[in-house]
Formats: structure tokens, sequence, C-alpha cells
């Protein structure tokens, strides 16, 4: 790869190390799939295709959080 890459996790070593931890993040992610909470960040709705340039703009300055959608009409 020859631009710069930035990769961010999240590691919940600490939360797992127990059953009383696993047993809570597995509520917490059971309940929110159940009642459809977890949704994707947009960061932004790119609604041209023209407007593509800008968009990859938005992603190479890596300012944003989220996705960035491109909505093409049908």
């Amino acid at each position: 790869m020859q631009w710069p890459l930035t990769v961010r996790g999240y590691a919940d070593g600490a939360v797992v190390r127990t059953a009383e931890g696993r047993a809570r993040r597995g509520g917490l992610i059971g309940s929110g799939l159940r009642d459809g909470s977890p949704a994707p960040v947009i960061a932004e709705i790119v609604e041209r295709l023209e407007s593509r340039p800008d968009a990859h703009r938005l992603m190479e300055s890596n300012t944003h959080t989220g996705r960035i959608v491109v909505r093409i009409p049908h």
C-alpha cells in the first residue's frame, strides 16, 4: 500500500475476562440486535453520482467519523 492507512479498533479484553462480563456484553449486543438499535454512523451522504470526487476527498482527508454513502438513483 502506498498511502497512509489508519486503522482504529476496539478491544474489550477487560470486559470479557470474566463470565459476568461476557454475559453483560452478550446481553447488551443481543438486546440491540432485537430492537434494531445498532445503526451505522453516517458521516456524509453524497446525493449525486457526479459528487463522488467530493466523497473521495473526504475519505482521503481522514477527518470523518462513520460511513460515506453515495446514493445512486435507480
